[in-house]
């Protein structure tokens, strides 16, 4: 499991996987899911790069899964992760980067549905990888009797739909593996 430990303990090889470990906790300090057991949002990154590298993705597509969510939930712009961490991992998180340009959230998941369509197979494996870390929260939450939904935008069934969009997308291009 990636985690702030395993970088301390030099068990993170890649130089460039450690740096992004340390930016994500950087920029998304204070930041937390939407589950009912405040988990830092640092976690849900740790967990959509664990998922890649356990499949055997790229350090670039593991680097750009840590960083998935620096550019919708923080104050970091693409331009910096190009200074950063390159333009393939910035072009990367930017395919998975939901649109701000509107308030409306079916809207926001109907573009990136439409955006995910015409981006790389990383990109699709990154997205698969965060919809697994999210249905994972979700399933938790409810196992412990919360209801996460009360916390989330979109009804059970905007979400279901959501999720059903994305693997409708990825179905058949993203390794089976993930």
């Amino acid at each position: 499991m990636l985690n702030i430990s395993s970088i301390n303990q030099g068990q993170i090889q890649s130089t460039n996987v450690r740096r992004a470990i340390e930016y994500a906790e950087k920029y998304h300090k204070g930041q937390f899911r939407k589950s009912m057991q405040r988990e830092p949002m640092i976690t849900h990154c740790l967990n959509v790069g664990d998922i890649l590298t356990k499949t055997g993705s790229s350090d670039s597509t593991v680097i750009a899964g840590i960083l998935h969510d620096t550019i919708e939930d923080t104050v970091v712009k693409k331009q910096n992760l190009v200074q950063e961490f390159g333009t393939k991992v910035a072009d990367l998180v930017g395919c998975v980067t939901e649109s701000s340009t509107t308030k409306d959230w079916m809207k926001r998941c109907n573009l990136y549905i439409s955006k995910l369509k015409k981006s790389p197979v990383e990109a699709m494996c990154i997205s698969a990888a965060d919809k697994i870390d999210n249905m994972r929260s979700i399933s938790d939450n409810l196992t412990k009797g919360y209801n996460i939904f009360a916390n989330m935008q979109g009804t059970p069934e905007m979400q279901l739909k959501k999720f059903t969009g994305v693997y409708d997308v990825i179905n058949g291009k993203v390794p089976v593996n993930l």
